[in-house]
């Protein structure tokens, strides 16, 4: 298969901050991680940013789409309004993709987190409807969680959950 492996934010857009932490730096360690282990995995891996460069979402869906990539994976973390008032992993996928729903729960089945927040359906996200294939965002963890954040610097957790995205793609492409 041809896995893009989607790395959010980047250089000038840091994405979600909070207390020092940048999205932006997780979204790309979780990223390297995870298309080392789908490349032994025998996948050809496209990165839509290997560093920490700032890449147009646009630029990502149509990259994605002139590799005639079969899977789209975006990694992210969430945020929200009140600092440590919510925590946990969530996954979005676009509204119209049933592909998109069933790989998106495949995901979830099989991270580690004590809070699953669900899949969950979003239309308005560029990289979710102008991709061609099948596509989801991962919401990894909150940045702005204190126990989320140490989940996210925790070795265990990153290689965890980077496998369990890994596992997710065998099975969905066992299913499809």
């Amino acid at each position: 298969m041809v896995i893009v492996v989607d790395a959010g934010h980047g250089g000038a857009d840091p994405g979600a901050v909070y207390k020092g932490h940048e999205e932006k730096l997780y979204a790309l360690e979780y990223a390297q991680v995870l298309a080392a282990l789908l490349k032994d995995n025998g996948h050809t891996v496209v990165e839509t940013r290997p560093d920490d460069v700032y890449v147009r979402p646009t630029y990502r869906a149509s990259a994605a789409n002139n590799a005639h990539a079969d899977l789209f994976i975006s990694l992210h973390c969430n945020s929200c309004i009140e600092p440590e008032t919510a925590q946990g992993v969530e996954v979005l996928y676009h509204a119209s993709s049933f592909r998109g729903r069933m790989f998106a729960k495949a995901i979830l089945d099989r991270w580690y987190h004590p809070v699953k927040r669900g899949i969950k359906p979003r239309s308005d996200l560029t990289v979710l409807k102008q991709t061609k294939m099948t596509a989801v965002l991962v919401e990894m963890a909150f940045i702005n969680h204190s126990e989320d954040i140490a989940r996210l610097e925790d070795d265990g957790y990153r290689i965890s959950n980077c496998g369990a995205i890994a596992d997710a793609v065998e099975v969905f492409d066992g299913l499809v």
